[in-house]
């Protein structure tokens, strides 16, 4: 889940539009830096949100739009470079990462001047991802919860009826054995049912497991727990044991969702950010909410506005965040269609479409609910890596559940007793000296 989360490579882009512009040189001095990674379909919600802040408080916001493979080297160069950009959009999982290095600013004060953003209006999942050592940081964006989508037309010829909100893992399972078909008769799988879950740690929180001893401050992987190893052993077995999932290598190599698009997979785990790709199939589709094992869980992830430490204009950046984390940015965000809301205010409402021609609101509204969050560290991208390398080869059966939990928990554990993580940067003398 490090950086596959969205698995989006994005272009480069000179776009140019009123109250703020997409720039790979300079911006005019007065503006308002605001780093992206973002699609181009995205970058349009994006620039209109950015119009709209413009035409309402007349401050300029230059967008500096940045490939996602590249992106965070990108903001760890320009910070360690003293030029930091104003407004930093920060995923969940990296703010540990920048937060422990002292590269954001407090937004403590600003909070207390203002009334129209409190803590009560967003999911407490999504408000304490930005909150360290007792402040706020950042203001959350969105949430990526998962769905589960489906293709109807292979169901039909399976003569299946859709999924149902409650459905369990022995009724994914049994839905993905019926849609495993051999159609043109030459001992080759045409259609598979399912992939293997890429967010594989919802199914150790729904086996009752947990990835971690302490969600807020890790010190020991606890992916050993037989809760654990039970859940990564089902999902396993759905390739090895069961064969109703693909190997990695093709879902990998053509990606899960054009594997969905191309017919060749009838399920996959997808989140908002997926709908404008799965719109391209010739197939209906539809999405429910995710299978449940002992409880209900889902992905607690998300992003959010961050103020750089140091940003030149700090005033002005925090208008924007605060504009962007409100209710009016936020409407004009999630009418893009691919976010799913922070905001508890906005579930039930025409911009999240909830039940009104939107595939799948309803499905990501009811994972709001039981969102669970990661481990907080600033190592996540090590060990992120760790459960990549482990778990592969978990799903290519050259590996024990046994074998590769224990593998991962000795790892993890040694990178959180370190102090910094393998790959840290580090601010300049003259940045140190800003803060």
């Amino acid at each position: 889940m490090s950086g596959r989360l969205v698995g989006l490579i994005i272009a480069s882009l000179a776009l140019l539009v009123l109250g703020g512009c997409v720039s790979r040189s300079a911006p005019p001095p007065g503006d308002v830096v605001l780093m992206l990674r973002a699609t181009p379909a995205q970058l349009e919600v994006w620039n209109e949100a950015v119009k709209a802040f413009t035409e309402a408080t007349k401050i300029s916001v230059t967008i500096q739009n940045e490939p996602y493979d590249r992106y965070f080297a990108k903001l760890q160069t320009m910070i360690a470079g003293g030029k930091p950009p104003d407004v930093v959009f920060m995923e969940s999982t990296r703010f540990p990462e920048f937060v422990t290095k002292g590269a954001l600013e407090k937004l403590d004060t600003y909070l207390a001047g203002q009334t129209e953003i409190k803590a009560d209006d967003f999911f407490s999942t999504a408000w304490q991802a930005y909150q360290y050592q007792g402040s706020v940081y950042g203001l959350p964006n969105d949430t990526a919860i998962l769905a589960v989508a489906y293709d109807q037309n292979q169901l039909e010829l399976a003569t299946l009826k859709p999924p149902t909100p409650g459905w369990t893992w022995d009724d994914y399972l049994k839905m993905a054995q019926d849609l495993t078909v051999d159609r043109s008769g030459d001992g080759q799988v045409d259609v598979w049912g399912t992939t293997i879950c890429p967010w594989w740690q919802v199914y150790v929180w729904q086996n009752g497991g947990d990835l971690v001893d302490d969600v807020q401050t890790p010190r020991r992987s606890t992916l050993g727990t037989p809760a654990a190893q039970e859940a990564l052993q089902f999902l396993a077995d759905l390739r090895a044991r069961h064969q109703v999932a693909p190997s990695m290598s093709l879902t990998r190599g053509m990606g899960r969702v054009d594997a969905f698009v191309a017919q060749k997979v009838a399920m996959i785990y997808t989140g908002r950010w997926d709908g404008a790709q799965l719109s391209k199939t010739d197939s209906r589709w539809d999405t429910v909410a995710l299978p449940r094992g002992k409880q209900a869980a889902n992905l607690g992830l998300g992003s959010g506005f961050c103020l750089a430490k140091g940003a030149p204009h700090a005033q002005e950046a925090w208008k924007l965040i605060s504009f962007l984390a409100g209710t009016d940015g936020q409407k004009i965000m999630l009418g893009g269609g691919f976010s799913t809301p922070a905001r508890t205010t906005l579930v039930n409402s025409e911009y999240f479409a909830l039940g009104a021609g939107d595939r799948g609101a309803g499905a990501f509204a009811a994972g709001l609910k039981v969102m669970r969050p990661v481990p907080f560290t600033p190592h996540y991208t090590e060990i992120s890596e760790i459960w990549e390398q482990q778990l592969d080869l978990l799903w290519a059966g050259k590996a024990t559940v046994q074998e590769v939990t224990q593998r991962i928990d000795e790892r993890v554990n040694k990178v959180l007793a370190e102090g910094q993580p393998a790959t840290a940067w580090l601010l300049p003398v003259t940045f140190h000296a800003a803060l």
